[in-house]
């Protein structure tokens, strides 16, 4: 059951950065990225399990669309660090609102039947 509703999750954010212009990449990094703070490349590699390098060229693109900013790390002045934008914010808010929308396939159901869905996928969740 976990590994369908991981799949189910992980299909869910890929369909909805395609729609937003972004690959999955892309969308996992604009994740990892909190609003106000910076991250250097080096930790947002490590936290998206990949090399280095593969964040630079993330962040090309998203840089490119004016999500986020490069400024000079300030633990260790060769590397850079990354910042959403104003535009990165409200595009990475926007994402998250996405992801989570609640499918027309649910939103249709009548609102007992919405309850007893409900009522299920807690149970489910809390016996797991």
């Amino acid at each position: 059951m976990h590994r369908l509703t991981f799949a189910v999750a992980i299909d869910r954010m890929n369909e909805v950065a395609e729609a937003m212009g972004l690959n999955r990449t892309q969308a996992r990094l604009l994740m990892q990225l909190q609003p106000g703070a910076s991250v250097s490349q080096k930790q947002a590699a490590g936290l998206l399990h990949c090399d280095p390098s593969n964040v630079t060229i993330m962040a090309d693109r998203l840089e490119g669309l004016g999500l986020v900013q490069r400024e000079v790390d300030p633990a260790d002045r060769r590397g850079r660090s990354l910042k959403l934008t104003v535009k990165g914010k409200r595009v990475r808010r926007q994402f998250i609102d996405r992801v989570f929308e609640v499918p027309d396939s649910v939103s249709s159901l009548p609102g007992g039947e919405q309850e007893l869905l409900r009522d299920i996928l807690r149970r489910i969740v809390a016996s797991s």
